[in-house]
């Protein structure tokens, strides 16, 4: 999840891996919590870096949930992205637009950080 306001932004990072030697040989990793860092931004920042790393699979499943004050202009999405839903969320006293944003990132392959206007 990521929270964009007010020039400030906080990321929410919880990373599933599942590694695969074949259909019935798998392991999923799925680890507990996750990390909270917040950082001023005038950017909505997401590191696609993450997605090359051990990915043994052809592709990364990349579904983040961000949260801005205003409607997300999904025209400003990289190609590899959509849109999924829209919607309101109140989070820590405040009411947010909520914005599901998919894609499916080929392996081993350089992709930018995502960089958006909120």
């Amino acid at each position: 999840m990521i929270v964009h306001a007010k020039g400030r932004e906080t990321l929410f990072f919880r990373s599933y891996l599942h590694t695969a030697r074949d259909a019935e040989d798998f392991v999923n990793l799925v680890p507990r919590g996750g990390i909270q860092m917040s950082f001023a931004s005038e950017t909505l920042w997401f590191p696609l870096e993450t997605t090359r790393g051990c990915v043994q699979e052809p592709a990364s499943y990349v579904v983040l949930d961000i949260l801005t004050p205003k409607p997300l202009d999904a025209a400003q999405l990289p190609k590899a992205f959509r849109q999924e839903k829209t919607g309101q969320m109140p989070y820590r006293g405040e009411t947010y637009t909520v914005t599901r944003v998919t894609a499916k990132l080929a392996a081993k392959q350089k992709w930018p950080d995502l960089n958006l206007k909120p």
